[in-house]
């Protein structure tokens, strides 16, 4: 992609043909991604779910935009439930998330699931 003067040899992006291939990023993380920076609703945001926000933690992680990352991490601590806290902590290296996360799991009322 990056070459001096390829001449007419075929180069990754440019054209529609020949995409830059990122590999092993999902579209739909990339565009939730992208919703960060071209958002359609300004006011109140694009990403609303863990889902969208654990696809800007996957990709800001991996291409270390440190402040997505930090906005992904402060919007999945408000939205994540413990389990997911727990596991995104253990994935992404998110400090101080795991004593607070076993904490909300042994002082909640209910009991784990299965699926936990």
């Amino acid at each position: 992609m990056f070459t001096l003067n390829p001449g007419s040899a075929f180069v990754e992006g440019r054209s529609d043909e020949l995409p830059i291939s990122l590999p092993d990023v999902r579209a739909d993380d990339f565009a939730r991604l992208l919703y960060l920076f071209y958002p359609r609703d300004v006011v109140s945001g694009d990403l609303q779910t863990v889902a969208d926000w654990t696809s800007v933690l996957r990709l800001a992680h991996r291409y270390q935009l440190d402040a997505h990352r930090q906005l992904a991490v402060a919007r999945l601590e408000q939205l994540a439930s413990p389990i997911d806290r727990i596991l995104l902590a253990r994935q992404y290296d998110i400090p101080g998330w795991l004593e607070q996360a076993y904490f909300a799991l042994c002082v909640r009322e209910e009991s784990l699931t299965i699926d936990e």
